[in-house]
């Protein structure tokens, strides 16, 4: 395999972690746990995996941006045919929805997610249900990117072979 398709592969690996993590926890674990565990257990268990998640997925974004980086220079070609291509064009807008979304994870891994933890150790529930509702927010804003950003690959991948 040549280095061009190991980007490639190692990109895919990277996106399928971040996307298909971020869709278990909120289609799968998170309805779960509200349902079986007591809420203090619940929160104990969303923090712990999301935590997890957190540490893999800022290991595993870094190299999906430099293998995203080097596909896209093989691809394009060129600065001139990022905006005079259909092809740069879809890429311009994967590559803002792509920065778009990393600045919303900062934010919701970095900022509301340990706020709301603490809210919830302080026992302040008026703050817990405000940070509460930013995560929410922030994680279904990120699900919608992330459907974009797939969609968006898919149009490239397409559009590659015409």
């Amino acid at each position: 395999m040549t280095w061009e398709g190991w980007a490639h592969a190692v990109h895919l690996l990277g996106a399928m972690f971040w996307a298909g993590g971020m869709f278990f926890l909120v289609l799968v674990l998170m309805p779960i746990g509200r349902k079986v565990l007591p809420p203090k257990e619940y929160l104990a268990l969303v923090h712990v995996v999301g935590r997890r998640f957190r540490n893999i997925s800022w290991i595993v974004l870094p190299v999906v941006v430099a293998t995203g980086v080097i596909k896209a220079a093989r691809a394009v070609g060129s600065w001139e045919a990022l905006g005079t291509t259909p092809y740069g064009r879809t890429l311009m807008w994967k590559m803002a929805a792509v920065t778009i979304a990393l600045i919303i994870a900062t934010a919701h891994d970095f900022w509301i997610g340990p706020r709301m933890t603490n809210s919830v150790r302080e026992g302040a529930s008026a703050a817990t249900t405000v940070w509460r509702r930013w995560s929410r927010l922030s994680g279904l804003a990120l699900l919608v990117l992330v459907l974009a950003i797939l969609g968006l690959a898919v149009k490239l991948r397409m559009s590659y072979f015409e």
